[in-house]
């Protein structure tokens, strides 16, 4: 039985709300992969996983650090609440609004905090972000 209470993002093991697009075949996708709107993982590290992927697509464009890479995950012309959202993960990963996301030593505490963010809970254990984390790093670029 699914928990309908639970935030739409952990049912669909999508801790960053990813949008699902048909052209990205991410690793780890779901069947079906995705609920009409948002992509659906096998498991949460998948998720991250294509959070990292595509936060390192927005560096050749100079999006790296928590302020940009945000404003750029969710902008603010969809209604999102940047200046918040940006605040929180600056506060609560114990980074600046300037660090290097993917070259941040506290990359765990970042994504751990936008999953917060984007969920209202954090439904994971910091085993399951480092887990995410290298994956993304060890695989073939």
């Amino acid at each position: 039985m699914v928990n309908r209470q639970l935030p739409r993002g952990v049912l669909n093991r999508n801790p960053l709300n990813i949008e699902h697009r048909e052209k990205n075949k991410w690793l780890g996708l779901a069947d079906p992969p995705t609920d009409g709107r948002y992509a659906r993982y096998i498991h949460p590290i998948y998720g991250l996983r294509a959070g990292l992927r595509i936060m390192r697509s927005y560096e050749g464009r100079g999006i790296i650090s928590v302020g940009s890479v945000i404003a750029k995950w969710a902008p603010k012309e969809d209604d999102n609440p940047v200046t918040a959202y940006v605040h929180f993960v600056t506060t609560n990963a114990g980074v600046a609004h300037s660090t290097y996301v993917l070259k941040s030593d506290r990359l765990a505490e970042i994504l751990l905090a936008m999953t917060h963010f984007e969920q209202g809970i954090a439904p994971y254990r910091r085993l399951i972000f480092d887990a995410a984390i290298e994956l993304f790093f060890n695989e073939d670029q």
